[in-house]
């Protein structure tokens, strides 16, 4: 799954100089500290765990400390806060590490101005290398406003899938139940609405921060990218929405479930009631016939025993007779 993957180099994870065209020159850690503004747009890519990381964003990044600390925070929750012309942005997005969980959201860190973007990751994301592998294709993003908006719709696409995913697998569910397979069926429903709830909890303050985000003055976000970003909190919505059917949808199965399961329970119960009340008069009178004393009837007589037994089978058949007229079975 991540064979596209790069590994950090004493923290840096990759960094490009866009062209302006959609590609971009990728940088090792020297031309990262030797870029200008006038080179082009900056876009650094760091693993916010390695020391190296802290150390260039406190010492040569050039931005304040406050900024760093939210950046490196161990924390967070995503949010979108505008800092004179720049904009610090925390998103969840879809971890790329082999064998983690769908709902296993991981977090984005990002500082965005009119020259430079950077991010900080702990995990790979998948809408990251997204956008890098567009970049090295030519066809990525052109500017600051470009990067940003395309990095967020591929972070939200990522979190479609994963949302779809789910509201498949409580439709699967479902039909299930309704089919009357019920094998192990309870504890995949817990599961499905554990992840649904524990993906609304990171995707509703996203679509908050995006929100917000729209209606803030950036100098280099115009109004064809306010209106793409807006398009993208709308999905958010939209997501939020299908995990809030999903979970709707999953409580209502396993209501379905337990009065399944409880119908199955009381007509069992019921044939047993049923059993029991044609055994007890058949249970009284071979109790008679089976006491050590004497003078039972029919003891010396050669058919005795078949004459008992085709009795049993007369009341039992005329209690069964009598339940129907009854209506009780």
């Amino acid at each position: 799954m991540e064979q596209t993957a790069i590994q950090p180099v004493h923290g840096l994870i990759y960094g490009f100089v866009l062209d302006g065209h959609g590609g971009g020159r990728q940088l090792d850690w020297q031309g990262v500290r030797d870029w200008q503004p006038a080179d082009g747009y900056l876009w650094v890519h760091l693993d916010r765990t390695a020391p190296e990381s802290a150390d260039w964003l406190s010492t040569e990044a050039g931005i304040d400390q406050l900024i760093c600390e939210a950046l490196l925070a161990e924390e967070t929750r995503p949010r979108a806060v505008v800092i004179h012309d720049g904009v610090l942005m925390i998103l969840r997005g879809v971890n790329l590490t082999p064998g983690s969980e769908p709902d296993e959201l991981v977090s984005l860190r990002f500082w965005i101005g009119p020259s430079r973007i950077i991010t900080l990751r702990h995990m790979p994301m998948l809408g990251v290398r997204d956008v890098r592998i567009e970049l090295q294709c030519g066809r990525g993003p052109k500017n600051a406003a470009d990067l940003l908006v395309e990095m967020i719709s591929r972070i939200v696409d990522r979190i479609d899938h994963v949302v779809g995913a789910l509201d498949d697998a409580v439709d699967a569910i479902e039909d299930e139940v309704l089919a009357g397979k019920t094998r192990d069926v309870r504890a995949r429903l817990a599961e499905t609405r554990r992840q649904a709830a524990r993906l609304r909890r990171f995707i509703a303050p996203q679509r908050d921060a995006l929100a917000h985000l729209v209606n803030e003055r950036v100098s280099w976000l115009d109004g064809r990218h306010r209106a793409q970003l807006r398009e993208v909190a709308d999905r958010v919505t939209r997501l939020i929405e299908e995990l809030d059917a999903a979970s709707v949808q999953a409580l209502v199965t396993q209501d379905e479930l337990a009065g399944r399961t409880a119908e199955q329970l009381g007509r069992n119960t019921y044939i047993f009631s049923v059993v029991a009340a044609i055994m007890l008069p058949l249970n009284v009178i071979a109790s008679f016939f089976g006491m050590n004393v004497g003078g039972i009837p029919g003891q010396e007589h050669p058919w005795g025993f078949w004459l008992v037994v085709g009795g049993f089978v007369v009341i039992g058949l005329a209690m069964l007779i009598l339940f129907r007229k009854l209506k009780w079975i």
